[in-house]
């Protein structure tokens, strides 16, 4: 797997930054990936006639936690910060060590482990002096609620099952990682908006990138749940992702139980997971 553990060897942990047109130039071909996908999905309507998709992400420099540290949610939020001072160019700026003896010395985590939305949000208020809300809600405003943040330019953090290729899995929770999520990609045939500032053509499909804050994110989430993919950057890759959002979500709702076959005297999880993990996202602001 190119871009899995092996790889990772090598690279040491910490920030990877790389330039805005880099990141652009990822983006898209995520979403051109995305689309020879679909393409070759069977009795698939959008694999054969033109389709109207919308597009927004926030650039962010990747934050790797290395091969054999548990410090997901800490890398996730010390990526999110960097958002945060877009907004607010006094926040302070801490590595990922400085952010895990903090967590240590506030007693909810041993080993950088974070399996609490909740301590995640008082880790992040104790430390940046921002503002932090755990959302817990029914599926369909959940996700209107997490892309409008985004829009928004705010980060969004959420657990979800890790597959082999760090792609959302159903496990129970057995392999819970954090992420980032900063941008999207909805597709949407029935509304063409006026507040666009770039249209690029791909085949046969159009790809309008939205503005900041663009109102018109309510007109393309209707009926789109299924037609949504997220892009997202976690601790164990360089490289972003873009995943549908409905199996994010559902990898997130999934979390209900701890690994059986893990020492839980080496973790801090006092926790139900159903309680602190399952159905609940974090959205942080200034």
């Amino acid at each position: 797997m190119s871009d899995g553990l092996s790889y990772l060897s090598a690279i040491k942990p910490g920030p990877v930054p790389t330039s805005l047109a880099a990141s652009e130039e990822e983006e898209i071909n995520l979403f051109q990936r995305l689309l020879t996908e679909i393409k070759s999905w069977k009795n698939n309507p959008a694999s054969y006639r033109p389709v109207h998709w919308f597009l927004y992400n926030n650039h962010v420099t990747s934050v790797l936690q290395g091969l054999h540290n548990p410090v997901c949610g800490l890398v996730g939020l010390e990526m999110a910060a960097e958002l945060l001072r877009r907004s607010d160019s006094t926040m302070p700026v801490f590595s990922t060590n400085q952010i895990l003896d903090h967590a240590v010395d506030m007693g909810i985590t041993k080993h950088g482990e974070i399996f609490s939305a909740y301590d995640l949000c008082i880790l992040a208020t104790s430390l940046f002096n921002c503002k932090a809300t755990v959302i817990d809600s029914n599926l369909k405003s959940k996700h209107k609620l997490l892309l409008e943040t985004i829009l928004s330019g705010l980060p969004v953090l959420l657990a979800y099952d890790s597959d082999r290729n760090f792609s959302p899995c159903l496990n129970k929770g057995h392999s819970a990682h954090w992420a980032l999520v900063t941008g999207f990609v909805i597709r949407n045939t029935d509304f063409i908006p006026t507040d666009i500032s770039e249209k690029l053509e791909i085949g046969e499909n159009v790809l309008h990138k939205l503005n900041k804050g663009s109102a018109i994110l309510p007109h393309l989430l209707e009926n789109a749940l299924s037609h949504t993919y997220v892009y997202v950057k976690q601790g164990k890759s360089l490289k972003s992702r873009l995943w549908p959002l409905q199996l994010l979500l559902n990898s997130n709702a999934n979390l209900i139980e701890k690994d059986p076959k893990k020492n839980w005297e080496n973790y801090f999880c006092p926790y139900n997971l159903e309680h602190t993990l399952a159905n609940r996202f974090i959205v942080l602001s200034p």
